[in-house]
């Protein structure tokens, strides 16, 4: 889970990292977060999308902010992870059920504890 685009060469945009660095995860979480009236533009569409899409890693965009996102900052404020290079980016490990319907763009993400 990280800030903005992931793949960007653009700290500004997103997290810089290339796509081997990540490849070996089960879920990507983009979070699209609005400061100063500006939200990043996230992955879907784009090369490193497609990418995600054929290796069958998950692939997640939250906006924070929307009214039609449920997202749990408790959690993830609270919960233990791992942080590696990028200090925005977090690594959590554990039992998570991930469902997607893409025909109606919605996810839920569920830690089974």
């Amino acid at each position: 889970m990280g800030p903005g685009r992931w793949g960007s060469s653009n700290p500004k945009l997103g997290t810089p990292v290339r796509y081997n660095e990540i490849c070996n995860c089960g879920c990507l979480i983009e979070v699209g977060i609005t400061e100063k009236n500006y939200t990043p533009e996230l992955s879907y569409g784009t090369h490193f999308f497609l990418d995600l899409d054929n290796d069958g890693i998950l692939y997640l965009p939250v906006f924070s902010g929307f009214k039609d996102n449920i997202f749990n900052h408790e959690w993830f404020n609270t919960a233990p992870y791992e942080q590696k290079r990028h200090p925005a980016v977090r690594f959590y490990t554990g039992d998570f059920s991930v469902f997607l319907d893409g025909d109606k763009e919605k996810g839920v993400i569920i830690v089974n504890e």
